[in-house]
């Protein structure tokens, strides 16, 4: 469509804690997300899409509530680089 500009704007997960499978955020993580949230409230949200894992769900939901949508998790959207090996997942998308 002529004229119509779209943004995408990618967020990379908060600061997480270690030694877990698939980790949550930790508290400097929290505050990066709702500092995040604070900056894209500003914006024409249209949607907030996520990872399904732990860490990225917790960095979205901020992001979520302050521009008032839900939270989409996508399966394709999962790290395929992740080194523990009680993954399972695949190397190739």
């Amino acid at each position: 469509m002529p004229g119509v500009t779209v943004s995408v704007v990618l967020v990379q997960h908060g600061e997480k804690v270690s030694g877990f499978d698939d980790p949550g955020l930790a508290p400097r993580g929290v505050r990066q997300a709702l500092a995040c949230a604070r900056i894209l409230c500003e914006r024409d949200v249209v949607a907030v899409c996520s990872s399904p894992a732990r860490r990225c769900v917790e960095t979205a939901r901020p992001i979520a509530d302050a521009v008032r949508l839900p939270v989409v998790t996508d399966e394709g959207l999962v790290e395929r680089m992740n080194w523990a090996s009680s993954s399972g997942l695949p190397f190739e998308s």
